[in-house]
This record gives structure tokens, sequence and C-alpha cells, in this order.
């Protein structure tokens, strides 16, 4: 699974989607280097497939040697020892992998093609366009959430999700659990573009999340005393915190008003 959104931008739920290796969407999920460590919680989510999937299809990957490839490994090896009805691996993409050997079907052609004609046989309708998201979920500052505003658990009494530019913000898990940051507003696509100050983690867990774009980052921090979280900032700088912009996906709004997720990956400070 890549960082860059393209399957929630296509219409998969977020709650379908083991982003493994990190996510440009969600800042409790930092993208991982190939030698970094992956979140424990989806580990077990990928472990519980490789032991409870039958066929599994890989469809345009290089399978370079990423976390979730054991998930074919492991349901090849399941198939090929005919374990539990297991069917294997499907692999779909021009370019040769290191696991063609393993697979129970490889074909190099195109994913379009492939997933167009698989459509056409199960009767499925394929979309001519690309979804969009709500309307207010682009222009909404304050959603109804059912989750605890302190922990982002599921919670009866629920609580308000406030993203409105300069709202303060604080991360519920992953390496960067109780981090703080505020929001800068949206990007041209809906985004919430927020700015989180973290800890320095680079080159420890191989997290990639702190990287050159902390300058970058660090020029749109505020330079005018009036604003009103200039001095909170300035001591979160004090206390050696690294700035970075990180964004929060559209389709987290709409699955948190939902109920959908397990956990909200942010929510404000108190």
């Amino acid at each position: 699974m890549n960082h860059d959104g393209l399957s929630q931008k296509a219409g998969v739920p977020q709650t379908l989607i083991n982003e493994i290796h990190g996510s440009w969407y969600d800042p409790a999920n930092p993208t991982v280097a190939m030698s970094g460590t992956v979140r424990d919680d989806l580990s077990r989510w990928l472990y519980d497939w490789e032991e409870s999937a039958d066929l599994v299809v890989v469809l345009g990957s290089s399978l370079a040697g990423m976390t979730a490839e054991t998930l074919v490994t492991a349901v090849s090896k399941r198939a090929k020892r005919k374990w539990d009805g297991a069917l294997g691996a499907v692999i779909v993409g021009f370019q040769q992998t290191q696991h063609d050997s393993k697979s129970a079907l490889r074909l190099f052609a195109s994913t379009d093609n492939v997933m167009r004609d698989v459509c056409a046989e199960l009767e499925i309708a394929v979309p001519s366009e690309m979804p969009e998201p709500n309307p207010d979920t682009l222009t909404t500052t304050q959603f109804s959430v059912p989750y605890d505003g302190s922990t982002g658990l599921i919670s009866e009494s629920g609580s308000t999700l406030n993203v409105q530019v300069g709202a303060r913000l604080r991360i519920t898990a992953s390496y960067h659990l109780g981090d703080e940051g505020y929001v800068l507003g949206r990007d041209e696509a809906g985004h919430v573009e927020c700015m989180f100050f973290h800890r320095v983690v680079y080159g420890v867990n191989g997290i990639r999340s702190l990287s050159s774009n902390i300058i970058r980052d660090a020029d749109r921090l505020p330079t005018d005393c009036a604003d009103p979280n200039f001095a909170w900032i300035q001591d979160q700088l004090a206390k050696y915190l690294k700035p970075q912009v990180s964004k929060l996906g559209w389709w987290w709004l709409e699955a948190a008003q939902r109920g959908d997720l397990k956990c909200l990956p942010v929510v404000n400070c108190a």
C-alpha cells in the first residue's frame, strides 16, 4: 500500500485499508523507511490477514521488500501446502517481481484492463468518475463525532472535533502519541493541513516524518506575536521540538462522523 491516499480518493473506505507503511494523510501514521519499524496495531492486522486470507491479489506493486509482502509469501506457502483451502497469490503488472515464482497466477498486463474484466465477469459496475467528498465536509469546521474528546476512542457521549484555523490538536497514536499542533487551514483538495511539533526520531527507528521538510515547514510558522498560537509555538521550539506540516485527509472526517473508525487520529487539546 502506497502513502498517497489514492485508494481513499477512489472510494475505498478508510476502515478497509491497512496503511502499514504510513500515510501522507494521517498525522498518527507517519511514513516509514524501508529499514524502519511499522506500527504494532497495523502489524497485528496484517498477521490476521496472513492467517485468514485464501487469496491475495497484487495490483501493480513492485514487491520490492516492504513488510506487507509477507501477506503474499504466507498465503502462497499455505496454498502450496494445501492448507485451509488457500488459493495463493495473483500478481498483476508489467514489472517482474521477486515473488513471481511463488504466485498461483501471474499476469503481465495493465491493472486497469484486468480489473475491468474482473468487474465485468462479476457484474460489478465501474464508476466513470472519481467519487467526490460531501461539500459540507470541505467547508465545515466543527464536526460532531461519536468519540471521546480526550482519547479519540468510541464514546456514547461523543465530542466535537474542531478543525478551524488555529485550533489546537493532539495526536492519539503511534510514534507521535501526545505530540501537539494546530490547524493551518485547508489545501485545494479540502484536506486539513496541520503544523505539529515532534520529538526528533529520524534515524532511531527509520521514521521519515522528520526529514528535509523541516526547514521548509518552519517557513510557515507565524512571525507575528499577535497570532493566538505564537507564544505556545515559541515554547515548543524552546523544547527543541521540530515543526512539520501534516495533512488529515477529508475522508477521515467523513468516517469519523459515521463512527466507522476505531480511534480518531487526532483530538483537540483541552
